[in-house]
This record gives structure tokens, C-alpha cells and sequence, in this order.
């Protein structure tokens, strides 16, 4: 369950050093400005830092070795 999001986060963090590091100075801080404006953080992280981990296995309502194990596992 925690791998997707991981793989997520190393991706916001990749598009993140590329676009701190490209293009025009104003554009960027603009940019920045823009998502704060819409309730986002500067480098569009809310999703990462507003994430609460027991409303996501609650909502999910499926654990890791949660199930019967079949025969072959019990032997």
C-alpha cells in the first residue's frame, strides 16, 4: 500500500529540482503565487503533506496478510 505513494513522492520530488531550476525567475515565482493562491503549497505539495494514513487504511478496509491463507501457504 505505501510503495505507490513512495514511488509518487520521489516523482514530485524529481519534477520538483527540474522546475525550482528551470526557466525564467518571475515565471516561477508566479507560478508559485498561483498555487498559493489556490490553497496549494508553492511546489503543489499539499497532497503530500495532508495525508492522513488511518483514513487510508480505514477507506481501504484491505491489510496486508488480512486474507485465509490457502492450503499451499499453511504447510
Amino acid at each position: 500500500m505505501r510503495v505507490p505513494r513512495a514511488h509518487a513522492i520521489q516523482r514530485q520530488s524529481l519534477l520538483n529540482s527540474k522546475l525550482v531550476h528551470a526557466g525564467d525567475w518571475e515565471e516561477r515565482q508566479e507560478m508559485f503565487r498561483a498555487r498559493e493562491r489556490r490553497g496549494d503549497t508553492p511546489l503543489g505539495m499539499t497532497w503530500i503533506y495532508g495525508y492522513d494514513p488511518e483514513t487510508e487504511w480505514r477507506h481501504r478496509r484491505e491489510y496486508p496478510l488480512s486474507h485465509e491463507p490457502d492450503s499451499a501457504e499453511r504447510r
